[in-house]
């Protein structure tokens, strides 16, 4: 394990986006996108997930300085057409439209198609912070997930975002998936021979097991493909991973998960989409009123008498972002095999990491 400076690692980011063709517009975006993960301790979304960026750069499935086209719109809509856009980029500049739009007419909706894997789907909906908005973000993906009662790989983890404004106190910030985990998490503790707290995994038999190992076929690669399926939150998890796959990629124009190809190339590229949502708290009533009763309702949960073993009431992104507040004080841990992939990459493309600005002593 190593430690870097966050201002570091955004360099980092940066500088393989500028050479594999981003624009100056779109490198710091793309290095926001990633290091934002890092720091709230989601590195599956971060560093983690850089090789399969790379990957789809490289097989041209995914490509920096797409243009992107609204097809349909109306005063609240929109449909964006990626252009086979990298993710990060895409997801970013649709969030951007829903913004303007929910600032003309209340609420902005916009559907993102022919776009790629859009890492940390929280990325997206703090955008919404800075005009405070409350926004909202998912995307389907992969299919990795079981319906409830099955055990067969036909829903995405289906991640989806709201962060909704505060006063005094952080916002809330809901990031998660409607899987009990993610292909990511399950990936991490494969490599690391964790067993799983709860039978979150179900076997190719249709058996419930906690043992990862076994379930993932090579735990060093973050595309690796699975023996058998990881399970929603029980019935009603399932009904999210449902609504969330319509609401993306069918609503879209694109595909369910279970159409999604699971290696991407030029010839046959993703066919996921994302659902972007920014609701203008300003519309409906005065926004001091509003962050007063968000406050409000905030200190109630945290003031409210904790259950038998535990000490303290959390709400929704109160850990992640905690984290990134010490991350960003103290450095980024990342694993020595994820750095290692990010060096390799950087020496095949002439990148010299340690020339860039803020860099610590590299080997």
């Amino acid at each position: 394990m190593r430690v870097f400076p966050f201002g570091y690692l955004q360099h980092v980011y940066e500088a393989l986006a500028k050479k594999f063709g981003a624009t100056s517009e779109e490198a710091p975006i793309f290095a926001r996108c990633f290091v934002t993960a890092d720091l709230q301790g989601k590195e599956t979304q971060g560093m983690a997930l850089f090789p399969l960026v790379y990957h789809l750069l490289r097989d041209g499935a995914a490509r920096f300085g797409a243009p992107i086209r609204i097809v349909r719109e109306g005063s609240a809509y929109a449909i964006v057409d990626g252009g086979h856009g990298l993710g990060q980029i895409v997801a970013t500049q649709a969030m951007e439209i829903a913004i303007q739009k929910a600032h003309q007419s209340g609420v902005g909706a916009v559907w993102a198609r022919n776009t790629n894997d859009i890492g940390m789907v929280a990325n997206y909906s703090m955008q919404a912070l800075e005009h405070d908005d409350v926004g909202i973000a998912m995307t389907n993906g992969v299919a990795f997930v079981a319906p409830w009662g099955g055990r067969d790989q036909i829903f995405s983890t289906n991640p989806f975002s709201v962060a909704i404004p505060a006063g005094e106190e952080r916002p809330i910030l809901i990031d998660t998936s409607a899987s009990g985990l993610s292909h990511g998490k399950v990936i991490m503790a494969a490599r690391d021979h964790v067993p799983l707290a709860a039978p979150l995994l179900v076997d190719e038999a249709g058996r419930f097991v906690t043992d990862p190992v076994p379930f993932i076929v090579n735990a060093l690669d973050r595309e690796s493909p699975q023996r058998g399926a990881i399970l929603p939150l029980g019935h009603k998890g399932f009904t999210w991973v449902l609504l969330v796959d319509v609401l993306t990629g069918i609503m879209s124009g694109m595909t369910a998960s279970k159409d999604v190809p699971e290696h991407p190339t030029k010839d046959n590229p993703a066919t996921l989409g994302q659902f972007l949502m920014a609701i203008n708290v300003s519309a409906l009533m005065p926004i001091g009123q509003f962050k007063a009763k968000i406050d409000d309702l905030i200190r109630s949960v945290k003031q409210s008498q904790p259950a038998e073993g535990f000490t303290e009431i959390l709400l929704p992104g109160e850990r992640a972002q905690r984290e990134a507040e010490r991350r960003r004080r103290d450095g980024i841990s990342v694993r020595d095999e994820e750095w290692g992939n990010v060096v390799a990459i950087a020496k095949e493309h002439g990148v010299d990491l340690r020339a860039l600005p803020g860099a610590p002593s590299l080997p």
